[in-house]
C-alpha cells in the first residue's frame, strides 16, 4: 500500500492536489494538520463530492469525531493512544520494533507506521532510528499477515522505496518526497506524478 500524508500547514492549491490523489486506486491519504483539521476535512468532502468510495481512502490523525462526521475511512493514532476511540480502520504510529510487535500482536490496528526508517525529509534533523539489516530480520520474523501491515515512514523516496519493499514492508508512506511546492504553492500535477511513480514502482517490486 502507498500512503500520502498531508503537509503540516495549508498551502494554495492543496484542494486541487487532494482531488487528483483521491481519484487514484491504491493510494491512501492521511489528513494530518497541527491546526485546522476540520477545515481540511471540509475541503476533502468538497473536492470528493461526498463520494463514499473516495472518502474511504482518507484517514484522520488523532480525531475520531472528525473522521466519523466527515465519513472518512479511518483514524490514525499514536501508539500510546491505541486504546482510544476510533472511527473506521485504525492505524498507529510506532517508533521501535517493540512498539510495532506489541501493536501487531494485540491485533487492534489495521496497519502501523514504523518510523523513521530513513532520515526524514519533512522533519530536518529527524534521523533514521533503525539498522536496515536488523529491521529486515524483524520484518521477516513476523507472520506474513502481520508483516503486510507494517508501513515504512520517514525519508521514503522514489530512490529507496524498492529497498522498503524488498526488506519486507507491506507499504510505504511519504510526506516530503510526495508534495511538490513551488513559489509557496503546491503543484498538483507534479505531486500526482510523484505519487503515481512511487505507487507503480512499489507495485512492480511487489510482483517480482
Amino acid at each position: 500500500m502507498i500512503v500520502v500524508i498531508t503537509l503540516p500547514h495549508s498551502l494554495p492549491r492543496e484542494d486541487e492536489a487532494l482531488a487528483l490523489i483521491a481519484a487514484q486506486e491504491g493510494v491512501t491519504i492521511h489528513l494530518r494538520r497541527h491546526n485546522g483539521i476540520e477545515a481540511l476535512a471540509d475541503t476533502v468532502r468538497r473536492v470528493c463530492g461526498n463520494d463514499p468510495g473516495m472518502l474511504m481512502r482518507f484517514s484522520v490523525h488523532h480525531n475520531a469525531q472528525t473522521a466519523f462526521h466527515h465519513r472518512m475511512g479511518g483514524t490514525h493514532r499514536r501508539f500510546a493512544e491505541r486504546n482510544e476511540p476510533c472511527h473506521g480502520r485504525l492505524s498507529l504510529s510506532c517508533h521501535s520494533t517493540d512498539e510495532a510487535a506489541t501493536a501487531l500482536y494485540e491485533g487492534k490496528a489495521d496497519y502501523i507506521f514504523l518510523s523513521p526508517v530513513f532520515d526524514s525529509i519533512s522533519k530536518p534533523g529527524y534521523a533514521s532510528a533503525f539498522d536496515l539489516d536488523r529491521l529486515r530480520a524483524f520484518l521477516r520474523s513476523l507472520p506474513t499477515g502481520m508483516r503486510q501491515k507494517v508501513v515504512a515512514l520517514g525519508g521514503v523516496t522514489g530512490e529507496n522505496i524498492t529497498i522498503c519493499r524488498e526488506a519486507g514492508f507491506g507499504g510505504a508512506a511519504m510526506i516530503g518526497s510526495a508534495w511538490v511546492v513551488r513559489d509557496g504553492e503546491i503543484d498538483p500535477e507534479s505531486t500526482l506524478d510523484n505519487i503515481i511513480k512511487m505507487r507503480d514502482k512499489w507495485q512492480q517490486t511487489e510482483t517480482r
